[in-house]
């Protein structure tokens, strides 16, 4: 009996030896899942957001064409003695060239007030369209109605923004009372508006 009990435990003692050296393999636990383990999914990557075009920063359609440029100008001048000419008026006729946001005005004008007191000549303007901003130059010719006769050559420039500007006169040939004006000024650019409506 007793060799009997001592083989058993001799037994036993073996089965778990072996147990603890070479566990059984038991049923495969489940892979944890990156939500139950903590870990987040990497993102997929996506494309790049492409870089927006250039001259596209503002909304609309990109214009470009020809057009009829037709401007009207009315304004105060500064520094001028005689009445007649306080009121400086100036009416452009002429072609429109567009590739937006730039458009770009050359046309004859006809003009009266600052020291002209009637002449006509040529004038070139440069819009930006988006800002608002724009600038302008010309040259004209004139009867010296107020000095007797003579022919008399005058100069401008004016810059502005939207529909306001400032514009300085300068008489380059011919003698009169005044060589020189400043005239705040508003303008019209009804070339503009009308090709803006056809596009």
């Amino acid at each position: 009996m007793l060799a009997i009990d001592l083989r058993l435990s001799t037994g036993a003692a073996a089965i778990a030896l072996a147990a603890s050296v070479c566990p059984a393999k038991s049923a495969a636990a489940p892979k944890a899942t990156p939500a139950a383990s903590g870990k987040q999914t990497p993102a997929k990557k996506t494309a790049a957001a492409k870089p927006r075009a250039r001259g596209k920063r503002y909304p609309g359609a990109i214009r470009r064409g020809l057009g009829v440029d037709l401007t009207a100008e009315i304004g105060y001048a500064f520094a001028i003695d005689t009445v007649a000419r306080r009121f400086a008026n100036r009416l452009r006729l002429g072609l429109l060239m567009v590739s937006e946001p730039w458009f770009l005005s050359v046309g004859a004008t006809l003009e009266g007030g600052g020291v002209a007191l009637l002449a006509g000549g040529l004038q070139v303007e440069l819009v930006h369209l988006w800002t608002g901003f724009w600038a302008q130059s010309g040259l004209s010719v004139g009867e010296g109605l107020a000095t007797g006769g003579g022919v008399h050559l005058f100069f401008n420039a004016a810059a502005g923004w939207s529909l306001f500007g400032f514009e300085y006169q300068r008489r380059l040939v011919g003698d009169g009372e005044e060589s020189n004006a400043y005239i705040l000024k508003l303008k019209a650019p009804l070339g503009v508006l009308f090709f803006g409506y056809l596009h």
